[in-house]
């Protein structure tokens, strides 16, 4: 198991402060699914009691393919700022549009 913290958790991803780089956040989760073994992840921020929220491999390979298909522009977001990109039925990402995204 490995313990995410406030990088994954059910819900929104806010990858919009002024310090964030989706480039940073692809390559941990390239790092994240390298760990084959790892079958749970628990993240900081729960919806409701009791317990850490659980995520599996499944949502870091999601999250990986939604990361590079914003990056490429091919997964686009909805709103004007910030924009949310949907990853899957646990995760969206909070980010800024693509102009203004941080990739170096």
């Amino acid at each position: 198991m490995i313990l995410t913290g406030d990088f994954l958790y059910p819900g929104n991803l806010y990858a919009f402060v002024p310090v964030s780089s989706m480039q940073d956040y692809l390559q941990t989760a390239d790092s994240l699914k390298k760990l084959n073994k790892i079958t749970s992840f628990y993240g900081a921020h729960r919806a409701r009691p009791p317990g850490a929220p659980r995520l599996g491999p499944e949502d870091i390979k999601d999250l990986q393919k939604a990361l590079i298909g914003i990056r490429d522009d091919e997964l686009h977001g909805e709103g004007i700022w910030p924009q949310r990109f949907l990853v899957n039925e646990n995760l969206t990402i909070v980010a800024e549009p693509r102009l203004l995204q941080d990739w170096k």
